[in-house]
C-alpha cells in the first residue's frame, strides 16, 4: 500500500524556484541516525523536482513501507543557488502504537523491547509469525485459539525492526 507525505518549508526571500531532491533507501532500521552511510544524490534519486517560489510544499506519493526517504531542498534564482538544506529523513514509522491498535486488533508491547514482547492476538488467529526486515521468518508461535495474549522471548534476536503477523494483521516492533 503506497504511503503519501507532504514536505513543507518556510519561503526564502529572493527565491525564484526551489529544487527538491528525495532519495529512497531500503532498510532504515539498520542505521541509527548517526551511523547512516552517505547518500549519493546523483545515482539513486526517487524524485528531483523544481518548484516555483510560490510553492512551499510538495506532496510525495507512491512511497513504500520499510523504506526511508532522505530529503533536501535549496532556493534558486537567476544569480545564485543556495546551499542545500540540512538533510532530513522521512520513514513510514507509525506515529504510535495506539494508532496501529485502532487499525487492527494485533498489538505488541513494549515497543521497543529487548527481552520479550507481549502480543495481543486478533480473533480467529492460530499462529503468529515474526519476520526480520528482509522477510525471513525468525520466530513462529502456535497457541490455543481462545488466547488473547502471548509473551514471546526475543532476547536472542539481533537488534532491528521486525514484523509480527497473525492472520491478515501485521505490526512492527523494534528490538533493542
Amino acid at each position: 500500500m503506497p504511503l503519501d507525505f507532504t514536505i513543507s518549508w518556510t519561503p526564502i526571500t529572493g527565491a525564484e524556484q526551489y529544487e527538491l531532491q528525495i532519495v529512497e533507501r531500503i532498510g532504515h532500521d539498520l542505521y541509527s541516525p548517526e551511523d547512516r552511510p552517505p547518500v549519493n544524490f546523483d545515482t539513486i534519486l526517487f524524485a528531483n523536482v523544481c518548484l516555483p517560489s510560490s510553492d512551499t510544499s510538495y506532496q510525495l506519493t507512491g512511497t513504500k513501507r520499510f523504506r526511508e526517504y532522505l530529503c533536501r531542498i535549496r532556493a534558486i534564482n537567476s544569480e545564485y543557488s543556495s546551499e542545500w538544506s540540512s538533510d532530513f529523513w522521512v520513514t513510514d514509522n507509525t506515529s504510535s502504537v495506539a494508532d496501529e491498535q485502532k487499525e487492527n486488533e494485533l498489538s505488541v508491547s513494549p515497543n521497543p523491547a529487548s527481552d520479550y514482547i507481549d502480543i495481543r492476538i486478533p480473533k480467529n488467529s492460530e499462529r503468529i509469525d515474526v519476520f526480520n526486515i528482509f522477510g525471513e521468518k525468525v520466530l513462529e508461535l502456535n497457541f490455543i485459539n481462545n488466547s488473547e495474549r502471548i509473551r514471546a522471548n526475543i532476547s536472542r534476536l539481533p537488534k532491528g525492526i521486525y514484523i509480527v503477523r497473525a492472520g491478515n494483521s501485521s505490526i512492527r516492533f523494534v528490538k533493542l
